[in-house]
């Protein structure tokens, strides 16, 4: 199982992939309301889904750039189990004295 997070963002990346992809407006409301309907029916709620089509229109209208800088970052890939999140907090929390050694 997919931890709540993942989930909850599957919504938002499709809209915005609808969003971005559909240069006719009208084309482009047919295929979210295609979604919402899909995703309603796959048990994501209202409030879920319309929190994340407007977080996706207000990111195409405000133009932000979907790249993330990146070049500080180390990449940690691992399976995803019940201790991932406590491992992400011990990382972070410890990262300066990580660092150090």
């Amino acid at each position: 199982a997919h931890p709540k997070h993942v989930k909850d963002s599957l919504p938002f990346s499709q809209f915005l992939r609808v969003i971005r992809n559909n240069s006719d407006i009208t084309r482009c409301e047919e295929q979210i309301q295609q979604m919402y309907n899909k995703f309603t029916q796959r048990g994501y709620t209202r409030g879920i889904l319309d929190k994340a089509l407007t977080k996706a229109r207000d990111r195409m209208a405000g133009g932000v750039t979907l790249s993330r800088n990146n070049k500080d970052r180390i990449p940690f890939p691992m399976t995803y189990n019940a201790s991932t999140t406590q491992i992400c907090h011990e990382i972070n929390t410890n990262w300066r004295l990580m660092e150090n050694d």
